[in-house]
């Protein structure tokens, strides 16, 4: 992504952890233009995590909606 940023006159941050992200979204608040910040993730665990949240999403939903039926 970086050179097609700085092509742009923007400026590219790659973090690996929070301290770094927290730091450079920070940083990016207190300046004008383009910021672009990369945030590598674990793909397969991505998929499993989001699975997950929407089967709790739709336990909630169908709760709901039996107990609004009755």
């Amino acid at each position: 992504f970086r050179p097609f940023v700085e092509a742009y006159g923007g400026s590219f941050a790659r973090v690996e952890d929070w301290t770094e992200f927290s730091a450079v979204v920070n940083d990016a608040l207190g300046r004008r233009g383009l910021r672009v910040i990369e945030v590598p993730t674990d793909r397969e665990r991505n998929v499993v995590l989001h699975r997950a949240v929407w089967q709790r999403v739709e336990s909630a939903v169908q709760d709901a909606l039996a107990a609004a039926v009755v």
